[in-house]
């Protein structure tokens, strides 16, 4: 019988106060797709880690071939032919992608001419391993001018390049168009057939059965079991995962679907920000989520930033109706105010950096979820009804901490997502400026958010949701405004029926993408 070309036996990591790995195990064989599934903090990315070198595991075996092998760096890895793409790319944006592709690589020594690289010979190898595997990725192009997508591929091509067998993705959609998605697929795809084993870590479970061969689903830092893809569906694997029903889909009433909307609670008018927001106009009515929908870097992180006071808006108005209580109806233009103003008059701030701008992650759980209290509450508040608020959050929101003094840093990303998302939620404000709040996040996680999101539209919020994840504004959003290069370019009503969600989503596909249809104006979308 032959050996798995890679197996993890036993592997134990240990971090402080947290066990990571508890003899964890995962078997991978040459020519297949294998999707690695957990909850947050299970302990998926610790095991990807371990095997690429990051980390070093306190106990276990990895095994390539039926050999045992020691891994204590990437160096290591690469050796063995193991290669990782990471959520976040490490490229360097000036460089072509022959130079990209060649950094880290030793020169060749060359007779009476020293060391030499030769980019074009890179460049060349690059051209064909991109047509091999249908990756279209000229190797003369800057990566700042190329889109996310192909800068994925050019990720993917320095692995192969460097003759890898495996490689791991971790969350490799996150960033993708619908139509990105389907070219990765077919690439991988491509590999596989190849006789390349690839690893997916992800949370997207309508991925894992439409791509995936095996399943190995981890819970509390333990291998639970491996399943064939095609014997499981979405709802057996959500429940493996969570260990209980959950509901992948929110089913919203009429009320729901935002029949109630009142009045425009937040206004954007003609709004501009740098080059990266060219004259956006909005307006998000109290009881409706409006999505806004994009590829990461076209805009939505600068949105939210000028929208909540963090970045400066050079032209245009922000309207919003202020004061947290019922009484306080004033309508005001708060552009240039400061975020403790845009926080008084009743907005709240959820974004997509939970570690740079949504936590202080050197201070305490307790001490994160009472942050933004106002400052004679908070300075005044006791211990004990700090860390009362605290455990409420922790309680109503699911999120797993060893203890009210754990530092907030030290907790996993969706962890950290839920602490911060439910800290804003409960502090009263009027208007929520919600951005990427699922990212990364298990789907018993995400359900959870969703729900309290819609609970909080049933409460008459205004809801600004921006959010790369196409399926989450199609379950959640009233109305979806796609925003491409800096601009609102395309303006619909959420999904309705089913019927309905397929042609929706291909039109906000083709939206993200640049692509016009039917004359569509940014003007119209903003009118």
């Amino acid at each position: 019988m032959t050996a798995p070309a890679f197996e993890m036996r036993g592997i134990v990591k240990r971090f402080p106060g947290v066990t990571a790995n508890d003899r964890a195990d995962l078997t991978l064989e040459a020519g297949e797709i294998h999707a690695l599934l957990g909850e947050n903090g299970a302990g998926k990315s610790t095991l990807m880690q371990i095997l690429y070198g990051l980390h070093r595991m306190d106990a276990g075996e990895i095994r390539v071939d039926g050999s045992a092998v020691r891994i204590r760096n990437t160096a290591d890895a690469i050796r063995l032919g193991i290669g990782m793409v990471h959520q976040e790319f490490l490229l360097v944006s000036r460089f072509t992608v022959a130079e990209n592709v060649a950094l880290g690589l030793k020169p060749v020594l060359r007779e009476g001419k020293g060391p030499w690289l030769g980019l074009a010979g890179v460049a060349e190898r690059v051209r064909a391993l991109s047509e091999r595997y249908g990756m279209a990725v000229d190797p003369g192009a800057r990566i700042e001018n190329l889109p996310v997508g192909v800068q994925q591929r050019v990720e993917i091509l320095k692995l192969l390049y460097r003759d890898a067998r495996l490689l791991i993705l971790d969350e490799p959609t996150a960033v993708l168009t619908p139509g990105e998605r389907e070219q990765l697929f077919a690439a991988l795809r491509r590999l596989r057939a190849e006789g390349h084993t690839v690893v997916i870590v992800t949370h997207k479970l309508s991925e894992i059965i439409a791509l995936a061969d095996r399943v190995t689903i981890l819970r509390d830092g333990r291998t639970l079991t491996t399943v064939a893809a095609k014997d499981v569906s979405e709802r057996e694997l959500a429940r493996m995962m969570v260990g209980r029903e959950v509901d992948l889909e929110v089913k919203r009433t009429t009320t729901e679907r935002g029949a109630a909307q009142g009045e425009p609670l937040l206004e954007a008018r003609n709004l501009r920000v740098g080059n990266a927001i060219r004259g956006i106009s909005l307006k998000v009515h109290a009881g409706e989520i409006l999505g806004i929908a994009g590829v990461d870097g076209n805009g939505q992180q600068e949105l939210a930033e000028a929208l909540m006071g963090l970045r400066a808006a050079q032209s245009g108005e922000i309207w919003l109706r202020t004061g947290v209580s019922e009484a306080s109806t004033a309508v005001r233009n708060l552009r240039g105010r400061s975020v403790a103003e845009l926080r008084a008059a009743g907005a709240a701030y959820i974004p997509a950096d939970r570690r740079g701008i949504g936590s202080v992650t050197e201070m305490t759980v307790s001490e994160n979820a009472s942050l933004i209290a106002p400052a004679r509450r908070r300075f005044f508040r006791s211990r004990t009804a700090e860390e009362a608020a605290a455990r409420g959050l922790i309680e109503r929101f699911g999120i797993r901490v060893s203890g009210l003094g754990q530092q907030a840093g030290k907790l996993s990303g969706g962890n950290l997502q839920k602490l911060i998302l439910g800290r804003e939620m409960t502090v009263g404000a009027k208007v929520l400026i919600v951005e990427q709040p699922t990212r990364g996040l298990d789907a018993g996680a995400v359900e959870s958010i969703w729900r309290e999101l819609l609970r909080a539209r049933a409460e008459g919020k205004a809801i600004l949701l921006i959010s790369a994840e196409l399926e989450e504004l199609l379950n959640l959003a009233d109305r979806i405004a796609v925003i491409y290069e800096g601009r609102i370019v395309r303006e619909l009503q959420g999904a309705g029926e089913g019927h309905e969600i397929a042609a929706l989503r291909t039109e906000i596909g083709l939206s993200m993408a640049g692509a016009k249809k039917g004359g569509t104006q940014a003007e119209k979308a903003n009118g």
